[in-house]
């Protein structure tokens, strides 16, 4: 069993690694006499990665979806006003409010509920008939088979009298 000293050794050279740096790089690096000793470290920490379930990944994408929009909430309820140049802008000796901030924060808050949405499956999915040319044909068919026949001698389109 790894101890943390050497899982964190191993996950260092993991993380040289993902920075795209060679076997060999990482092994000059950390000190491993060659760079099979890296790759081995490199492999160690995969195998030793725990994985979440999909509930659990949920979970934590949910936790901080929350966060981040009460972070957004914040913003939306603060007062914001409008600067030039360093100063609070005023009109009649009264600062200007600024709605950009407000506006922004209304669009991440939507946004943010929209990925809440997606990960509850709150969205319907869109249906859609397939039909086969067979089928269309078919019915096309039947349709002219209903219609009364023209009198050769009438007006096309106009149905002879009965």
């Amino acid at each position: 069993m790894a101890t943390s000293r050497s899982a964190a050794r191993d996950a260092e050279a993991l993380a040289y690694r993902a920075r795209g740096w060679t076997y060999q790089r990482v092994a000059n690096e950390m000190g491993y006499s060659d760079k099979s000793g890296a790759r081995k470290a490199c492999e160690r920490a995969l195998a030793s990665d725990v994985r979440e379930t999909t509930e659990e990944a949920k979970s934590l994408i949910l936790m901080d979806l929350n966060a981040a929009k009460q972070a957004a909430w914040a913003v939306l309820e603060a007062n914001h006003l409008t600067v030039s140049n360093g100063q609070v802008v005023r009109l009649d000796g009264m600062p200007i409010p600024d709605d950009a901030p407000v506006l922004a924060a209304i669009d991440r808050i939507v946004k943010i509920d929209q990925e809440i949405a997606k990960i509850y499956g709150a969205y319907a999915p869109t249906r859609h008939e397939v039909r086969q040319i067979d089928e269309i044909d078919a019915r096309l068919l039947a349709l002219a088979d209903e219609m009364v026949p023209l009198d050769p001698g009438a007006a096309p389109g106009i149905p002879r009298e009965a």
